[in-house]
């Protein structure tokens, strides 16, 4: 993102921020807001596109103009790949492009399930991230 407009960003969203809970009529002490976007702005959904649309352009770089390699929808995302080793190669990417930006993946969130032959005869192979295994699932419960 361009400079100027990321400090811009910054101080529109985050100069002089503090958050406080209220639970049962009680009010928490007040917090600094350094990072994150504010829930129910409408400035968020935008700010996460632009922030993310750069992952989906990775991902997505060597796919065929009509089937994308990566879907998104809003957080969460799902990779799709013709093998395991594909599919691997992805996640790599996802977790550099991670680093790079300093975010992490909620990996207990994470699983992969294979949809091109039948689970009988299916292997469970082992996918990581960040070297933690992701659950091989027959189906994924949102």
């Amino acid at each position: 993102m361009n400079p100027p407009v990321l400090q811009l960003v910054y101080q529109l969203r985050y100069r002089d921020m503090s958050d406080s809970l209220i639970v049962n009529s009680c009010v928490s002490q007040k917090q600094p807001r350094t990072c994150g976007l504010l829930q129910g702005s409408l400035l968020s959904p935008i700010l996460f596109n632009r922030f993310m649309n750069s992952l989906l352009q990775s991902l997505n770089w060597n796919s065929q103009p009509t089937f994308p390699s990566a879907l998104f929808l809003a957080d969460d995302g799902g990779l799709i790949a013709p093998t395991i080793t594909n599919t691997q190669s992805l996640v790599n990417q996802s977790s550099s492009w991670a680093d790079k930006h300093g975010i992490s993946f909620n990996i207990p969130k994470c699983a992969y399930m294979v949809t091109n032959q039948p689970i009988r005869s299916y292997l469970p192979h082992t996918l990581t991230l960040t070297n933690q295994h992701i659950p091989f699932v027959t189906c994924y419960k949102y």
